[in-house]
Protein backbone atom coordinates (compact mmCIF):
# COMPACT_ATOMS: atom_id res chain seq x y z
CA UNK A 1 0.00 0.00 0.00
CA UNK A 2 1.22 3.48 -0.84
CA UNK A 3 1.05 6.72 1.07
CA UNK A 4 -0.28 9.65 -0.94
CA UNK A 5 2.26 12.47 -0.89
CA UNK A 6 0.68 14.40 -3.73
CA UNK A 7 -1.14 17.68 -3.09
CA UNK A 8 -4.91 17.57 -2.87
CA UNK A 9 -6.68 19.07 -5.83
CA UNK A 10 -9.89 21.04 -5.73
CA UNK A 11 -11.38 19.84 -9.01
CA UNK A 12 -14.57 21.90 -8.73
CA UNK A 13 -14.84 25.62 -8.07
CA UNK A 14 -16.69 26.90 -5.01
CA UNK A 15 -19.50 27.98 -7.34
CA UNK A 16 -19.75 24.46 -8.80
CA UNK A 17 -19.77 22.95 -5.31
CA UNK A 18 -22.58 25.32 -4.29
CA UNK A 19 -24.59 24.25 -7.35
CA UNK A 20 -24.07 20.56 -6.51
CA UNK A 21 -25.06 21.16 -2.91
CA UNK A 22 -28.29 22.87 -3.91
CA UNK A 23 -29.02 20.04 -6.35
CA UNK A 24 -28.56 17.10 -4.00
CA UNK A 25 -30.45 18.89 -1.23
CA UNK A 26 -33.40 19.47 -3.59
CA UNK A 27 -33.37 15.88 -4.86
CA UNK A 28 -33.41 14.26 -1.41
CA UNK A 29 -35.91 16.69 0.14
CA UNK A 30 -38.35 17.38 -2.71
CA UNK A 31 -38.11 14.36 -5.03
CA UNK A 32 -37.00 11.69 -2.57
CA UNK A 33 -35.54 8.24 -3.08
CA UNK A 34 -37.45 5.02 -3.78
CA UNK A 35 -36.65 2.10 -1.47
CA UNK A 36 -37.56 -1.55 -2.08
CA UNK A 37 -36.81 -2.60 1.50
CA UNK A 38 -39.71 -2.31 3.98
CA UNK A 39 -37.15 -2.63 6.78
CA UNK A 40 -35.14 0.37 5.47
CA UNK A 41 -38.33 2.40 5.08
CA UNK A 42 -39.32 1.63 8.69
CA UNK A 43 -35.86 2.60 9.97
CA UNK A 44 -35.97 5.89 8.06
CA UNK A 45 -39.53 6.63 9.23
CA UNK A 46 -38.43 6.02 12.84
CA UNK A 47 -35.52 8.41 12.22
CA UNK A 48 -38.03 11.14 11.37
CA UNK A 49 -37.80 11.15 7.57
CA UNK A 50 -40.92 11.65 5.44
CA UNK A 51 -42.22 8.37 4.00
CA UNK A 52 -44.81 8.27 1.21
CA UNK A 53 -45.26 4.65 0.13
CA UNK A 54 -41.85 3.46 -1.05
CA UNK A 55 -40.54 7.01 -1.41
CA UNK A 56 -38.52 8.63 1.35
CA UNK A 57 -37.90 12.38 1.46
CA UNK A 58 -34.96 13.35 3.63
CA UNK A 59 -34.00 16.31 5.75
CA UNK A 60 -30.66 17.21 4.10
CA UNK A 61 -29.16 18.24 7.44
CA UNK A 62 -30.03 14.80 8.85
CA UNK A 63 -28.10 13.21 5.96
CA UNK A 64 -25.07 15.37 6.73
CA UNK A 65 -25.26 14.39 10.42
CA UNK A 66 -25.37 10.71 9.45
CA UNK A 67 -22.38 11.12 7.12
CA UNK A 68 -20.44 12.81 9.93
CA UNK A 69 -20.85 9.62 12.00
CA UNK A 70 -18.76 7.61 9.51
CA UNK A 71 -15.09 7.26 10.42
CA UNK A 72 -12.61 9.15 8.25
CA UNK A 73 -10.24 6.17 8.43
CA UNK A 74 -10.66 2.46 9.11
CA UNK A 75 -9.04 -0.90 8.49
CA UNK A 76 -10.39 -3.68 6.28
CA UNK A 77 -9.25 -6.85 7.97
CA UNK A 78 -8.32 -9.84 5.85
CA UNK A 79 -8.23 -13.47 6.91
CA UNK A 80 -4.46 -13.14 6.62
CA UNK A 81 -3.45 -10.04 8.64
CA UNK A 82 -0.62 -9.23 6.21
CA UNK A 83 -3.36 -8.45 3.67
CA UNK A 84 -5.20 -5.93 5.87
CA UNK A 85 -5.94 -2.64 4.07
CA UNK A 86 -6.11 0.82 5.64
CA UNK A 87 -8.79 3.07 4.11
CA UNK A 88 -8.64 6.85 4.47
CA UNK A 89 -6.08 9.39 5.54
CA UNK A 90 -3.14 9.39 3.15
CA UNK A 91 -3.50 5.70 2.26
CA UNK A 92 -3.85 4.89 -1.41
CA UNK A 93 -5.73 1.64 -2.00
CA UNK A 94 -5.55 0.08 -5.43
CA UNK A 95 -8.32 -2.25 -6.53
CA UNK A 96 -9.73 -3.80 -9.64
CA UNK A 97 -12.55 -2.53 -11.79
CA UNK A 98 -16.03 -2.52 -10.24
CA UNK A 99 -19.15 -3.97 -11.82
CA UNK A 100 -18.84 -4.05 -15.62
CA UNK A 101 -21.74 -6.08 -17.06
CA UNK A 102 -19.80 -7.25 -20.11
CA UNK A 103 -16.63 -9.23 -20.79
CA UNK A 104 -14.54 -8.88 -23.91
CA UNK A 105 -12.75 -11.85 -25.43
CA UNK A 106 -10.84 -10.64 -28.46
CA UNK A 107 -13.41 -8.97 -30.72
CA UNK A 108 -16.39 -10.52 -28.91
CA UNK A 109 -18.31 -8.62 -26.23
CA UNK A 110 -20.65 -10.79 -24.17
CA UNK A 111 -22.55 -10.85 -20.89
CA UNK A 112 -20.39 -11.72 -17.91
CA UNK A 113 -20.92 -15.08 -16.21
CA UNK A 114 -20.24 -16.29 -12.69
CA UNK A 115 -17.26 -18.20 -14.09
CA UNK A 116 -15.88 -14.87 -15.38
CA UNK A 117 -16.40 -13.39 -11.92
CA UNK A 118 -14.44 -16.23 -10.32
CA UNK A 119 -11.64 -15.90 -12.86
CA UNK A 120 -11.39 -12.12 -12.42
CA UNK A 121 -11.23 -12.56 -8.64
CA UNK A 122 -8.41 -15.09 -8.98
CA UNK A 123 -6.60 -12.82 -11.42
CA UNK A 124 -7.01 -9.79 -9.15
CA UNK A 125 -5.77 -11.73 -6.13
CA UNK A 126 -2.65 -12.76 -8.02
CA UNK A 127 -1.49 -9.15 -8.61
CA UNK A 128 0.81 -7.74 -5.93
CA UNK A 129 -0.02 -4.23 -7.19
CA UNK A 130 -3.68 -4.52 -6.09
CA UNK A 131 -4.51 -4.05 -2.42
CA UNK A 132 -8.10 -5.22 -2.81
CA UNK A 133 -10.07 -7.20 -5.36
CA UNK A 134 -12.62 -4.41 -5.14
CA UNK A 135 -15.85 -6.36 -4.77
CA UNK A 136 -17.92 -7.05 -7.87
CA UNK A 137 -15.23 -7.33 -10.55
CA UNK A 138 -17.94 -8.04 -13.12
CA UNK A 139 -21.74 -8.40 -13.01
CA UNK A 140 -22.62 -12.02 -13.70
CA UNK A 141 -25.81 -12.30 -15.75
Amino acid sequence: MFENRMPRYEILSQESMATLTLGWRRIVSEIGIEFMSPWAIDVLREAGQTVEGDNVKFDPDWILKQCALAPSEFNLRARNPKNNVHIGGNSMVFGGVYGPPFVREGDIRRDATFNDYENFCKLSQSFDALDSVGGVVCEPN
